[in-house]
């Protein structure tokens, strides 16, 4: 699979938190936000604000926040 370019990467988290997958795909893990937060380094704040599409992630956090959610969802398609 091709890697991503740091652009695509943002943009990505992007769609999935505008769509309400980056949500869905924390909850159907069975992660807490508190334990995204830890993950990305960030407050659970940012992660409740980022999930209800009230700020975006950047920088350093959009792409450590792309990462945990990429696993979560090749997790989820192993499953499958």
């Amino acid at each position: 699979m091709k890697r991503l370019s740091v652009t695509d990467r943002v943009a990505e988290v992007c769609a999935w938190i505008e769509s309400g997958r980056a949500r869905e795909l924390r909850m159907n893990s069975g992660i807490t936000q508190s334990e995204m937060a830890r993950t990305c380094e960030v407050t659970q704040a940012a992660v409740l604000r980022w999930e209800r599409n009230e700020r975006r992630p950047r920088g350093r956090n959009a792409l450590t926040y792309h990462k945990a959610l990429s696993r979560l969802a090749a997790r989820e398609r192993e499953a499958a």
